[in-house]
């Protein structure tokens, strides 16, 4: 799943906020009204998470998919 089987992608952390911050913005140029946030990580202890949140992104919500 997403981060740790390849699916979609094989994001480290450092390429995932690369991602993100471009896709933000997109989206932020189109609505800049929109809330922008996820990435429905596979749990919440992915090393993705403290990348994005460190990142000064924009991130109105975070999600992701187990509870453990």
């Amino acid at each position: 799943m997403g981060e740790a089987g390849g699916c979609p992608y094989r994001f480290q952390p450092d390429s995932y906020v690369r991602y993100y911050k471009h896709t933000v913005a997109a989206i932020l140029r189109a609505d800049p009204e929109a809330k922008v946030g996820g990435p429905a990580l596979a749990n919440w202890k992915s090393p993705i998470l403290p990348a994005l949140l460190d990142s000064g992104a924009p991130l109105h919500f975070v999600s992701w998919h187990t509870l453990r």
